[in-house]
């Protein structure tokens, strides 16, 4: 018995590359050239400002100073304006919180009304069928108390309701 030759990585066939990756290495190439661009653009603006801090005139300082009280200020009236936001978004909580609690109570003392008039209507029932059975009872008891005046007792031969 021969057995078939076992398939080895080296006899494998080799297959065309896709045309995937180059369309994807254009726009591949060009996010990268965008990053660069965006990282070179960061590297001046901070060598711009750090030259402006070390060898400014007294106009540049003074812009620079300018700008960083605007911006303090821009800060402090964005922090002022999200407090007052914040605020109000917690008024509206509090106030959606009330609703839902005014509406839970309302619900709880309907399911409270509606849970009495039912037990109500139960006892009602139950009394109802109490005094039913009572009244069958007195009934029975009347029968039976009629049947044994009626009843002949055979020791005596006298009615029992003489007795």
């Amino acid at each position: 018995m021969i057995s078939a030759p076992k398939n080895s990585i080296l006899r494998r066939p080799l297959k065309a590359p896709s045309q995937k990756n180059n369309e994807n290495m254009d726009t591949e190439h060009e996010r990268n050239q965008q990053r660069l661009k965006a990282k070179q653009q960061r590297y001046q603006e901070q060598e711009e400002y750090r030259r402006k801090c070390l060898y400014a005139t007294p106009g540049e300082k003074k812009n620079i100073w300018a700008e960083k009280q605007q911006e303090q200020q821009d800060h402090l009236a964005m922090k002022a304006q999200s407090k007052v936001a914040e605020i109000a978004f917690d008024k509206e909580l509090a106030q959606h919180y009330d609703k839902q609690q005014c509406f839970c109570k309302e619900m709880e003392r309907d399911q409270e009304s509606l849970k009495r008039v039912y037990l109500k209507s139960i006892m009602d029932e139950n009394k109802a069928m109490v005094a039913e059975k009572k009244a069958r009872e007195q009934a029975e008891k009347e029968n039976e108390r009629r049947r044994e005046r009626e009843a002949i007792s055979f020791w005596d031969r006298a009615p029992r309701s003489f007795r």
